[in-house]
């Protein structure tokens, strides 16, 4: 970013006609935001700030997509549209009122654990924002934020209005709530107290990094970085900083995690290729794989057992091992089956004792009428 943002400093003194660097400039910054945004969804866990982040991540995109097309494409024209160049700055402002508070609402989930969801008090937040974006974007036609000059009405210069200082004050106040919440939950860490403010440091220093360019009405003439670039690299900074002390729940460490896990667990691709697996995982074969995506579990010759179930992107595999369970099941058979011959020789005997005692019974009673009738 800083090598792009001087190459940019540079041309423009030296080169200002050069269209070709808006699209170099833009498409670094494009490869970088998508490179964070594919970094958010791969590693937050926390569904409720992986979502918020993504969407500063959509602003970042929105801010820089305008940015590009007011230097590559307006300033070139031939018939410059000045309501044009007007609404785009005015659309520029937008993602300025966004993105403190897509940071804010990220900010609740620090140090929460995986399930969290904010307060749905909180999207109450987002009436003010919609409010003061439609404003911003109508500029034009009640002067609320700025005014053009009377003498210089078909040009791009600007008076302020008492509307920018709303919009300080939205974004000024959103940012420093949300530093006040990364202060407590830095207080709160019990771990890595030599870092733990790091997070802390770098939000204030965002901050003060803005007051000269609101000083200079955020016009100046040299910068180090460009100063979009520069907070969107000083964004990235904080929540990689959180990220580091743990007050982000991250999916990070899953290879150690599976190389040390006594669990015989893997996870495999669509095609079977293993991507994360334990130490004592089976290697799966093609024919073995085929028959479990046909039937989950499978018995191997072995006794054990294996399990698919599938996921995003591929399946889970484990193996149980139910050597045991399968020869104490063998053992409960088999002994229900001497138990049912014993109940059948219990039933065959109590029968014939039956049997005989009727027997008896009835040679009895003929004897006693043989010898009551005999004579």
């Amino acid at each position: 970013m800083c090598i792009v943002s001087a190459y940019r400093q540079i041309s423009l003194r030296f080169s200002p006609d050069v269209q070709i660097r808006s699209v170099i400039v833009y498409f670094t910054y494009l490869i970088l935001l998508a490179g964070w945004w594919a970094s958010i969804r791969n590693r937050v866990v926390q569904g409720n700030m992986r979502v918020f982040l993504l969407a500063e991540n959509a602003v970042m995109l929105l801010d820089i997509t305008i940015s590009f097309l007011q230097d590559a494409f307006l300033p070139y024209s031939e018939h410059i549209n000045v309501y044009f160049m007007r609404f785009s700055g005015y659309a520029y402002i937008v993602p300025w009122l966004l993105f403190p508070l897509f940071g804010l609402f990220a900010a609740l989930g620090l140090g929460k654990p995986e399930e969290y969801r904010i307060d749905r008090k909180w999207h109450f937040l987002l009436i003010p924002a919609a409010i003061l974006s439609l404003l911003t974007i109508t500029n034009e036609y009640h002067g609320f934020i700025v005014h053009a000059l009377e003498d210089e009405a078909q040009f791009l210069y600007f008076q302020p209005n008492w509307g920018i200082l709303v919009l300080l004050a939205w974004g000024a106040s959103l940012e420093i709530a949300r530093i006040v919440l990364i202060f407590r939950r830095s207080r709160e860490m019990k771990a890595h107290t030599r870092y733990r403010f790091a997070p802390f440091a770098i939000a204030v220093f965002m901050l003060a990094y803005l007051a000269p360019y609101m000083a200079l009405s955020f016009v100046v003439n040299f910068e180090p970085m460009q100063l979009i670039a520069s907070l969107f690299f000083f964004e990235a900074m904080v929540w990689e900083s959180c990220i580091l002390v743990g007050m982000v729940p991250v999916n990070t460490h899953y290879k150690e995690v599976f190389d040390r896990s006594t669990v015989s667990m893997q996870v495999t691709d669509k095609e079977g290729r293993s991507r994360l697996r334990s130490a004592c995982a089976p290697e799966l074969s093609e024919e073995i794989f085929a028959m479990l995506t046909q039937r989950p579990n499978l018995v191997t010759d072995n006794g054990k057992e294996l399990n698919l179930h599938p996921i995003k992107g591929g399946y889970a595999v484990w193996q149980s091992d139910t050597s045991q369970i399968r020869a104490v099941r063998d053992e409960l058979q088999h002994s229900v089956e001497r138990l049912e011959n014993e109940s059948e020789f219990l039933r065959q005997e109590i029968k014939l004792k039956s049997d005989e005692a009727t027997v008896k019974e009835q040679n009895r009673i003929y004897n006693r009428l043989t010898g009551e009738v005999g004579e």
